[in-house]
């Protein structure tokens, strides 16, 4: 058999972009099928300017059953990544997500229980504050 450099390189770079998806999707807290259903709704809207119809869902993603499609949507938006508005034809809307910077993470989970009195309440604000300055975000 002989070795065909193109179709190597080719097969190298698409287990680099796979596993970059499955970092993705391991990231989102999504199932592989919620996270290709959730991509197919960013791009119709970023295509169409409007939201898909689960008949348009289920035609993307290979799906015949309406069940199984309302039941990976209903998924999203239970997880929070849409929001949908019941009785009304193409309502879905992705939330946009915000990544915190790790250390300001942090000082909230240092706040946490410490509320329950002045001096504990004037030290939360002061950490967070301070790691905010840090940040360059005050």
């Amino acid at each position: 058999m002989k070795y065909d450099a193109a179709a190597n390189s080719r097969d190298g770079y698409d287990l680099a972009i796979r596993e970059i998806r499955e970092k993705r999707i391991q990231k989102s807290g999504l199932t592989k099928r919620q996270y290709e259903c959730l991509e197919f709704i960013k791009s119709f809207i970023a295509g169409n300017g409007y939201s898909p119809n689960y008949d348009e869902i289920g035609e993307a993603l290979g799906i015949k059953s309406r069940s199984s499609i309302s039941r990976l949507v209903h998924g999203l938006q239970k997880r929070g990544h849409i929001t949908m508005i019941y009785g009304q034809w193409r309502s879905i809307a992705v939330v946009e997500r915000v990544e915190l910077p790790e250390a300001l993470v942090s000082a909230i989970n240092r706040m946490t229980g410490r509320w329950d009195t002045p001096r504990g309440l004037y030290e939360a604000r002061e950490n967070l504050n301070k790691t905010m300055q840090e940040l360059g975000y005050g």
